[in-house]
């Protein structure tokens, strides 16, 4: 597996015989400014395939997977746990995705958009009995995200155990971030994955992940074999808007902390 941190060129790429998806994008089916149909037009201008990764939505999946420009589209979703730390599962076929969502995320929508009734350890169980890939999105994240850090303090080997890949390079981070999370990744050998976590049109293809197939099946197995590689530079204009929240979060913490 392969990292590199650079400027995505898909056409260069595609000449080396790789498919470039980018397996995480948002859209205005949970909190982005993105709507399906605008997703498959710029991942066809770019030459690419998407991930739609609504959090604990599959609506816009399920409205762009056959899409008529072409673009291969690897269904999944993001599930925002209730212990907030979040999780990508993809599926190898629609109708698996869309049971596994009405038995096991639907009845438990979450009480607000970034935090869901669905306990993390519980959702890692359940997808061993689903043909599909299950991992952790940005794990080494900033703030309450942050899943290594939870790992310390909580025992979650016996569930990473079961993960097949960790987001090493997320467009939205800072580079600190993504190169924890290689590390971690690494040491704990799980496959790399990639994606932009776009929220605005423009972010789109920032960060994708590589692999000698064409199809979902065959894309899946590439990351299973760890013969995938990722590429992307993190997006500046998020990173600063993250910079910010974490300092009114910490302040928020400080005041409630003197309130008390």
């Amino acid at each position: 597996m392969k990292v590199k941190f650079s400027d995505v060129n898909i056409p260069l790429l595609k000449k080396k015989g790789l498919t470039c998806v980018d397996m995480h994008v948002h859209t205005n089916y949970s909190d982005a400014m993105i709507t399906p149909e605008q997703a498959i037009k710029k991942a066809a201008k770019l030459g690419c395939g998407i991930g739609i990764m609504d959090h604990n939505k599959i609506g816009a999946s399920l409205k762009v997977v056959k899409n008529k420009k072409g673009v291969l589209v690897i269904p999944g979703l993001e599930i925002n746990t209730a212990q907030k730390k979040d999780v990508l599962v993809y599926f190898y076929n629609v109708s698996e995705m869309k049971e596994f969502h009405k038995k096991y995320v639907k009845p438990k929508l979450p009480v607000c958009l970034q935090t869901s009734k669905v306990n993390f350890d519980e959702i890692i169980e359940i997808t061993k009995d689903y043909n599909c890939i299950v991992g952790a999105a940005h794990p080494c994240a900033s703030l309450h995200k942050n899943l290594k850090k939870f790992g310390e303090v909580h025992n979650i080997k016996p569930v990473t155990s079961k993960m097949c890949f960790f987001e090493v390079l997320n467009a939205n981070l800072f580079r600190k971030n993504n190169l924890e999370a290689i590390a971690w990744a690494k040491k704990e050998n799980k496959a790399f994955t990639s994606g932009s976590d776009a929220h605005t049109v423009d972010t789109i293809g920032k960060a994708v992940t590589c692999a000698n197939a064409d199809n979902v099946d065959d894309f899946l197995d590439e990351i299973l074999a760890k013969r995938n590689s990722v590429v992307g530079t993190e997006t500046s204009c998020f990173r600063k808007s993250l910079a910010v929240m974490a300092i009114i979060e910490k302040n928020i913490e400080t005041l409630g902390n003197l309130l008390r």
